[in-house]
């Protein structure tokens, strides 16, 4: 009987909503802090790089729409194009060490293209009132309550962290 309450829906899509933009948060800590660190990054070949802007950025994509901090999809995107330019943009700093490149631009706004088309087809699956959407949105909700979300979104940073390690001692060899 609740499901099928508009204010139930409602309050699903909230608390999903509400668990993105924390890991939004947290994953927007962890790429500014590896995109900015002095000398941190792939060394040698430049597919690599190109390959973790379109993968990092595409996943900044999917976060940004499901956090969707406007009202309408194409906003997000936009936000989310803009915040891979502003991220270049700021290697011209010298004290960073790092160099700015259109191609790492086009590498991480073809991965938010793709995240964004990714999204999008996946919400023409499921219309925003069908049963599936409703299931998804219950297992988020679970996933994300009030006591476990800290836990989940500190295993996160800490695996994420982990794994932006053991990619720079990679690379660094």
């Amino acid at each position: 009987m609740l499901a099928e309450s508009g204010w139930h829906d409602a309050a699903l899509a909230r608390s999903a909503r509400r668990a993105w933009r924390y890991a939004l948060a947290f994953y927007l800590l962890l790429l500014a802090f590896s995109t900015h660190w002095p000398g941190f990054g792939p060394v040698g070949s430049s597919h690599v790089d190109k390959s973790l802007h379109f993968i990092c950025f595409g996943l900044l994509g999917w976060c940004v729409l499901n956090a969707s901090p406007f009202r309408r999809p194409i906003h997000n995107l936009a936000l989310t194009l803009g915040w891979v330019y502003v991220d270049e943009a700021l290697q011209l700093i010298e004290w960073f060490g790092r160099t700015f490149s259109w191609y790492d631009i086009l590498a991480g706004w073809s991965g938010c293209v793709v995240a964004g088309l990714l999204w999008w087809s996946l919400r023409l699956r499921s219309p925003p009132a069908s049963k599936e959407r409703l299931l998804d949105l219950t297992a988020e909700c679970l996933l994300y309550t009030s006591k476990s979300e800290w836990l989940i979104a500190a295993a996160t940073t800490a695996g994420c962290a982990a794994l932006f390690a053991v990619i720079a001692l990679a690379c660094m060899r």
